[in-house]
């Protein structure tokens, strides 16, 4: 399934206050990655560290958009904030990753 351009800047823009928001609540700035839509098979998302590279399912975003800009965005986002914070050494989903979850107000899962 293809995203069309308006789902699209809705993904970006979601991005963009997810960022926004870390930014405030860390005291200190972000690179903004790269985000990059295409199609990952099951995979919701991927973050790329070396890269500051988001990666999003079109396929999934466009079945469960809601769903997914409320939850597989700041997942992902999560990533790359929690790495920047504690170094990129950390668990992918270890206690770094989840406090960084929790702060952004989504459930770490």
């Amino acid at each position: 399934m293809k995203a069309t351009d308006e789902q699209i800047n809705r993904l970006l823009l979601e991005v963009k206050i997810v960022y926004a928001k870390a930014e405030k609540l860390f005291g200190r700035t972000f690179p903004q990655p790269t985000v990059v839509v295409k199609d990952l098979g099951r995979t919701a998302g991927q973050a790329w560290y070396r890269e500051n590279k988001l990666l999003f399912s079109e396929t999934l975003y466009v079945q469960n958009e809601a769903d997914f800009l409320a939850d597989t965005v700041v997942h992902e986002s999560a990533h790359l904030i929690a790495g920047i914070l504690f170094g990129w050494s950390i668990q992918p989903h270890g206690a770094e990753w989840k406090a960084v979850m929790l702060r952004l107000g989504v459930n770490p899962t």
